[in-house]
């Protein structure tokens, strides 16, 4: 199957057969009852060609339910003339895929919401063949979200090699699936979803599409902006801190270690990635990006990035006059009192959350929920 936008680059889709395996990484969650999960791989011909791996999720039977003069009816979505749902779209860490567990499963909850909004009835094109003036009003209720998840270039389904550092290559993968989702799926991008690394790709997304404007003039600029378990290091030591002396050893020795190696893939990290990750300039980031809406997750039980980390991290937005700062003194009692989590607003459009017992993928059903929540919450705010 073939797509091309009117403008741009073109892009071609072709399916993945068994879309939710992969050698050298865990097998997906299977999709439940209510959602699909749709494989395929993504080509963008832009002058730099990539080949992504990507999955969209979707209501099964896509139908809407409306209510006119107090009664319900259910219909196919033939019958509308309304745009599909917005999409969410994912993006993975490092050594990860699109698949991941978690992901996966926030991915099909939050697919599987519906959302309830009033709607003249001139908006139906077959208002009159129910007798209804143009007057009445329809409530309508349908999904509230498509999700797309892709793999970044080198992991997963997606060409390429791995890398560590790769940032932006990896800008360059995500600046492709939002203009597929806008300018041949034509639908529009509700938020950003970022895991571990995969924040740091969506801060740097932030940076530039904000500042970035269409043919006709409107801003390009996301709606929101999530990062669940942000990678955040306070210094360029706290990055080669995390490393074995056996790895820095190698590394300075030979000028790459292997990190990993699961189902034949093996993962190497080399001393230019390590230093562009060390060169990172977070800070920078975050200032570019302060008026943007961002919701920061992060669990107190992560063993790659601390609670202080994270709380700094969450302080670096405070730096506009007029805004909330955020109070140290609570963030201490919430954590000797035990709260299973802590919702703080730092700036007027972003929020830090802290949730109790999560680690760093947020494994476990219960944090699962509590994600999609977080995340609902603030989309829908």
């Amino acid at each position: 199957m073939t797509s091309n936008s009117k403008i741009g680059p073109t892009y071609t889709t072709m399916d993945i057969p068994d879309g939710g395996t992969c050698i050298g990484y865990p097998p997906s969650l299977p999709s439940p009852h209510e959602v699909d999960d749709i494989h395929f791989h993504l080509r963008c011909d832009d002058g730099h060609p990539s080949i992504l791996g990507c999955t969209l999720t979707r209501q099964k039977g896509y139908h809407y339910s409306y209510t006119v003069n107090g009664s319900r009816f259910k219909s196919g979505r033939k019958n509308y003339d309304f745009p599909d749902p917005p999409i969410i779209i994912f993006c993975h860490g490092s050594c990860s895929w699109r698949n991941q567990m978690f992901l996966t499963a926030l991915s099909h909850k939050i697919a599987s919401r519906l959302t309830e909004f009033q709607t003249p009835a001139e908006d139906f094109c077959w208002f009159d063949t129910l007798c209804l003036s143009q007057s009445d009003r329809f409530s309508v209720c349908r999904p509230a979200f498509q999700t797309i998840r892709f793999d970044f270039s080198g992991n997963g389904h997606s060409a390429g090699k791995w890398r560590y550092g790769g940032f932006d290559a990896e800008l360059h993968d995500l600046k492709s699936v939002v203009q597929f989702v806008k300018n041949v799926m034509l639908c529009k991008v509700a938020g950003i979803v970022g895991h571990s690394k995969g924040c740091s790709i969506i801060f740097r997304h932030a940076a530039v599409s904000g500042d970035k404007c269409t043919t006709g003039g409107e801003k390009e600029s996301i709606p929101a902006y999530i990062a669940i378990s942000p990678n955040f290091h306070t210094s360029p030591n706290d990055l080669v801190l995390k490393f074995t002396p056996e790895q820095q050893k190698q590394l300075k020795d030979t000028g790459a270690f292997l990190l990993k190696e699961s189902g034949g893939r093996q993962f190497f990290v080399s001393e230019k990635d390590t230093i562009e990750r060390m060169q990172e300039d977070t800070h920078t980031l975050l200032k570019n990006i302060e008026h943007i809406p961002l919701l920061i997750v992060q669990g107190d039980h992560d063993d790659s990035v601390s609670v202080d980390e994270a709380y700094k991290f969450g302080k670096a937005l405070n730096c506009s006059p007029g805004t909330r700062r955020v109070d140290d003194e609570l963030v201490t009692k919430a954590r000797k009192k035990g709260q299973h989590r802590l919702i703080q607003s730092v700036t007027r459009s972003s929020r830090i959350v802290f949730v109790r017992g999560a680690d760093h993928n947020f494994n476990g059903k219960e944090y699962v929920n509590l994600l999609e929540d977080c995340l609902m919450d603030f989309l829908q705010s």
